[in-house]
């Protein structure tokens, strides 16, 4: 089965729930080119954003059995690892596919997810899934909380915009996943 690759163009729709994406072109910009790759997943999610300098954000990872996929979106796109992996929510068709990638030895240097592990049901917790994320990237996963930065470009300003149902600038909390924003420098 061939993967589709489906580069996005601005404006960028908000990514289920994951990360809402923005690219703004600056002067120090031009010429550079940010890559988005929403990976045909069926259900579930999983974008890949290419970084000017080459650097990689991986926004969800479908569910299991997917990890071929974003392997070969990978491939076409030119690049061997995931720099940033961000875990929006912990159902297994936003997270299964990351332990694949893992183990056809995609290196993964750094992961965010939404914390709150604690309060994952029992049931959850016992599924092989939620066992095959904490094992590959789940248990240094870094707790991602609204206004959180996260480094991946000089020319990129990647920030958590909501987490824990809050999203900057609002009070009133909402059950929501992560969300955030890409900007161009």
């Amino acid at each position: 089965m061939r993967t589709r690759v489906r580069p996005l163009t601005p404006p960028l729709k908000p990514l289920s729930c994951v990360l809402a994406l923005v690219g703004l072109c600056s002067a120090a910009a031009a010429g550079q080119t940010l890559r988005v790759y929403h990976v045909d997943v069926e259900q579930g999610a999983s974008t890949l954003f290419v970084a000017p300098g080459g650097r990689t954000l991986l926004v969800d990872s479908s569910k299991n059995g997917h990890g071929s996929r974003i392997g070969a979106v990978m491939q076409e796109a030119g690049v061997s690892r995931i720099d940033v992996f961000v875990a929006t929510h912990y159902h297994e068709d936003h997270f299964g596919g990351i332990d694949d990638l893992v183990d056809l030895n995609v290196p993964v240097l750094e992961a965010y997810d939404r914390g709150d592990k604690d309060f994952v049901p029992a049931s959850k917790k016992q599924q092989a899934t939620w066992r095959g994320y904490l094992r590959t990237v789940g248990e240094d996963a870094i707790h991602l909380q609204r206004g959180d930065p996260i480094a991946l470009d000089p020319l990129l300003a990647v920030t958590c915009i909501g987490s824990g149902g809050v999203v900057i600038g609002e009070t009133n909390p909402t059950p929501a996943p992560l969300s955030g924003r890409v900007r161009l420098a």
